[in-house]
């Protein structure tokens, strides 16, 4: 068992044991936050519908605390970066930083993370409902222990997935002319499906890339329909793309021991796959992150691509995204179907003066009864028993990326990659090499020997 799992396990029966009593009964947020009342709290974190929904929700929490929270919400690369110089400079302003779970070591190294330790054994604000283990353990575990000790809290749990169709993946011309072609039948047009291979894949990409006046599914289009929509600017989208491949593929960036893989021949395959979809791609690729491939795939411009849920969410809306609401296929990706457990955290910086009041606030967010009411307007649960309850099957904007969460978690698909301080230079490279990738005329080979030359330098054992 890792270390700081089993910290966490014995102080949370140290705690039970002790709240048995009158003081666990009597314990309440009011209570707790009282002598932070007036306090305001400045969060920055990324603008996609989870913080939306928590920023939505917050006047609760600040009726019942006497705490306001003040939202700053940007991109998820700059909220991480304005953090960091905020801490690096001790500038104080920042109570809560959503960060990238892959690149919380660097803030553990570096001692501009506060441990959660301290608040966790603190009766005086750890409700004693509250549990750090009711999060997904491998959601923990990858994102938020370092070196024994919880320096930050998982904000949410999400995999990537494939998202296709589903209305144009059901016409039944449209299945028949993919037999006649390719000689096998497409995959069923279901919620959750499974895509045999990376050839079934590409397959389907080829064939439903169509140019403007050609019919899609009965329907003729005044514009060109691409069969799949990809990421090759020089942001994050590009190597988190990359990295859902290499390891659903059987690949890995590096292994437990921080030896570097990535000119293994699962990393060349991974980038040969991306770059080859460049065929079946909208042409500006070369400037597209995730919301360039949202944009499409809601608009109606391409048949598949990756997807996240904290966008799967904004997908079924019907009125603004009339074409892929209802319409979305999802598939964990072909070969070992391996999910990395990604999760942006909740920091709480060395550097905020209201760190006791920033901590109230996040276990606010992580307790069952908020989450359940987040999940509602778009929140992703980092705990199992609010995933998996019966009502996100009944509700068409959760239904889907719900089940293919569970697929990945009950399934046995969860993999990780293992926390290294070094993991922000790293992405720094994946997205400088991956970018440039697709358009110096590089092969997949030298793209990855190149990556794995620079890689050696800053994943190192810590």
């Amino acid at each position: 068992m890792h270390k700081g799992r089993l910290c966490l396990i014995l102080a949370g029966l140290v705690l039970a044991a002790a709240g048995t009593g009158a003081n666990a009964e009597a314990w309440s947020l009011k209570e707790a936050a009282a002598p932070y009342a007036g306090t305001t709290l400045n969060m920055i974190c990324q603008g996609y519908p989870p913080c939306m929904a928590v920023e939505a929700l917050a006047p609760e929490f600040e009726q019942e605390s006497g705490i306001d929270v003040n939202f700053e919400q940007v991109d998820l690369d700059t909220a991480g970066k304005k953090g960091l110089s905020d801490v690096i400079t001790n500038g104080g302003f920042y109570d809560i930083v959503e960060v990238q779970g892959v690149v919380t070591p660097l803030w553990a190294v570096q001692g501009f993370a506060t441990t959660y330790e301290q608040f966790l054994s603190n009766p005086a604000l750890r409700d004693p409902d509250f549990d750090p283990g009711d999060v997904i353990p491998e959601l923990m575990d990858m994102n938020c222990m370092f070196l024994g000790a919880q320096v930050c809290m998982p904000k949410e749990y999400f995999i990537s997935f494939g998202g296709m169709r589903t209305d144009i993946l059901a016409d039944p011309n449209e299945r028949e002319a993919f037999k006649a072609q390719y000689g096998y039948d497409p995959p069923p047009a279901e919620l959750v499906i499974e895509v045999k291979d990376y050839e079934t894949w590409a397959d389907m990409a080829e064939f439903f890339s169509r140019k403007g006046g050609v019919p899609v599914a009965g329907q003729a289009l005044d514009r060109n329909f691409y069969g799949i929509s990809v990421s090759f600017k020089r942001y994050l989208t590009v190597w988190y793309d990359f990295a859902q491949i290499l390891y659903a593929m059987g690949g890995e960036l590096y292994d437990k021991d921080y030896n570097v893989k990535l000119n293994s021949p699962e990393a060349i395959a991974a980038l040969q796959f991306m770059l080859d979809m460049r065929s079946f791609a909208p042409p500006s690729y070369a400037e597209y992150t995730w919301d360039d491939q949202y944009v499409d795939y809601c608009n109606g411009n391409a048949f598949s691509g990756w997807v996240w849920a904290d966008v799967d969410f904004f997908l079924q809306d019907e009125t603004e995204c009339p074409a892929s609401a209802g319409n979305v296929t999802h598939f964990l990706y072909p070969g070992t179907h391996t999910s990395i457990p990604w999760a942006n955290t909740w920091m709480i910086p060395r550097s905020s003066t209201h760190k006791e009041a920033a901590y109230l606030f996040v276990q606010w967010i992580t307790s069952k009864e908020t989450q359940i009411k987040l999940t509602r307007n778009g929140w992703l649960p980092n705990r199992r028993d609010v995933l998996a309850l019966d009502e996100w099957a009944q509700n068409p904007r959760t239904k889907g990326w719900t089940r293919v969460h569970l697929a990945a978690l009950d399934g046995g698909y969860l993999g990780k990659i293992h926390p290294h301080p070094g993991f922000q230079a790293l992405t720094e490279i994946l997205m400088e090499e991956l970018s440039s990738s697709a358009i110096d005329g590089r092969s997949a080979e030298e793209v990855m020997n190149a990556i794995q030359t620079k890689a050696e330098e800053v994943i190192t054992k810590p």
